[in-house]
């Protein structure tokens, strides 16, 4: 990754004053042996990702149903 920080000046002859441009770009470079892996990468790390989230939200549910499962238990331990 490549951080750039720019300051341009023109002469503007329509308007007859000094215009001022500044600004940072950002630059990220990736290599490639072939032309057809800059869209296969995409795509399989979209799957990837959508896989990773469907895994977390699996998990997630598990929890909650354990949290749920033990909440109970102590609720009935309370009770005579």
């Amino acid at each position: 990754m490549r951080l750039n920080a720019f300051s341009k000046m023109d002469y503007d002859a329509w308007m007859l004053d000094n215009r001022i441009r500044s600004g940072v770009g950002m630059a990220y470079v990736r290599d490639f042996n072939r032309f057809g892996e800059l869209f296969s990468d995409r795509r399989l790390r979209r799957i990837q990702d959508s896989l990773n989230r469907a895994a977390l939200q699996r998990r997630l549910q598990e929890d909650s149903l354990r949290h749920d499962e033990h909440s109970h238990e102590k609720d009935t331990l309370k009770q005579p």
